[in-house]
């Protein structure tokens, strides 16, 4: 949902720094790899439980992380290994992050749990699309996606509330998991009939 629009927007507000990237001839890759650090660096602040910090990184995160795909586009040097390496990347800093929200709530049970069933939800909502996407053209059904989910985790981090939206994402996450299921078993069962 918000993938598709921010794409739009970020393609205006980033082009100046991506015709500079361009320029000075920086690689996609190593933007992807700089955007892995600050996850990183993200995951690492919210296990110490500085929320506000975490989010601010999680932005200097995602900056890197739209610039390596713009910086690709415009550069026509976009290849299904950058995709690939990139997608990697993400899973890891998704992990960072949210073992390090995890963490923080490590003698609070029920966000524990909670925290862990974002996870699931997180890495399968990736993983149906990706699996999906072998038997059909594209998934992209589901109430949350990366980039809402980043979004709210900043907003958790930026305004102190993250048990708010680990609940949110617990919930959202895995139902996402189950729409896709679900629209796969009927693409599936439309094109064996």
């Amino acid at each position: 949902m918000l993938g598709s629009v921010g794409r739009r927007y970020s393609v205006i507000l980033l082009r100046p720094i991506v015709v500079l990237l361009n320029k000075i001839k920086v690689d996609c890759d190593t933007l992807s790899l700089i955007g892995l650090f600050w996850a990183v660096a993200a995951g690492l602040v919210f296990a110490k439980g500085y929320l506000f910090a975490g989010g601010v990184l999680i932005l200097i995160s995602g900056i890197f992380d739209l610039l390596d795909g713009e910086l690709a586009r415009f550069s026509h040097k976009e290849t299904r290994f950058g995709a690939f390496l990139d997608s990697s990347l993400d899973r890891y800093g998704d992990s960072a992050i949210l073992c390090g929200i995890i963490y923080s709530f490590r003698f609070q049970d029920l966000y524990l749990v909670l925290g862990l069933a974002t996870l699931v939800g997180a890495f399968l909502t990736s993983y149906t699309r990706a699996r999906a996407e072998r038997f059909i053209d594209k998934c992209s059904v589901g109430l949350i996606e990366r980039p809402e989910r980043l979004c709210l985790i900043i907003l958790g981090g930026l305004f102190q509330r993250m048990e708010w939206v680990l609940w949110l994402l617990a919930i959202l996450g895995n139902l996402t998991v189950i729409q896709r299921i679900i629209y796969i078993r009927k693409e599936i069962k439309d094109e064996e009939d």
